[in-house]
């Protein structure tokens, strides 16, 4: 029941979206419409592959904290830094990169919450590379109220889904049951049907629309 639907709506105009895309690969693993029945839309994307990853801590405690309860880990980072002066950290991965002869590559990064207070750094190293793709606007969004029966009829391998048919059992999915009802009130069911209709059918295009689920 706690999920974000959104609808996307495919374009070729980049000038009117902000750009966003999905690959081919996303498609293969993630929708279940193949990519070639959205040929109308395809395009040429620039994407980016990790190839390594260093890890960056403040302290000790925090590094053994990381890696106490999945020593593997260790085996998919190429390195990691500890030390809480971020010159002399960024002196010292780009000696490191230079020395592997990685410094052509591209990086980037960003922070995630280990625990309350306590922060690592992830520093991707990979290239960009072109490949086939679409882009699209955002033309619906609902957060939450899907019903039991969504979970059901749902394949839970994909998370994006091509077919009017997937449109229509996701709004019936919305009283499915009568949860939301009991916790929420009629009132909020009706809003809730009422922006589906709107915004997800009332909208899609047939080799266009995809209803993407995000938990």
């Amino acid at each position: 029941m706690g999920l974000d639907i959104y609808h996307k709506l495919l374009t070729k105009n980049e000038s009117e979206c902000e750009k966003d895309f999905y690959t081919k690969e996303d498609f293969d693993e993630l929708c279940n419409v193949p990519f070639e029945a959205f040929s109308n839309f395809h395009i040429k994307v620039t994407d980016y592959r990790v190839l390594h990853t260093i890890l960056l801590f403040e302290n000790e405690e925090d590094y053994n904290e990381y890696f106490s309860n999945d020593e593997a880990r260790k085996e998919k980072v190429l390195k990691v830094f500890i030390g809480s002066d971020e010159q002399k950290m960024i002196k010292q991965i780009k000696q490191f990169l230079k020395y592997k002869k990685l410094d052509h590559y591209s990086l980037s990064g960003f922070r995630s919450e280990l625990r309350a207070s306590k922060l690592y750094t992830n520093i991707f190293i990979g290239e960009y590379f072109e490949t086939d793709g679409v882009i699209y606007n955002e033309v619906g969004y609902q957060r939450k109220g899907m019903g039991g029966v969504f979970f059901e009829d749902f394949d839970v391998d994909f998370r994006m889904f091509g077919k009017k048919e997937d449109f229509i059992k996701a709004y019936n999915s919305i009283d499915s049951d009568d949860w939301y009802l009991e916790h929420f009130g009629e009132e909020y069911v009706i809003k809730l049907k009422n922006n589906f209709e709107k915004n997800f059918l009332d909208k899609f295009a047939f080799g266009q629309s995809l209803l993407v689920v995000s938990q």
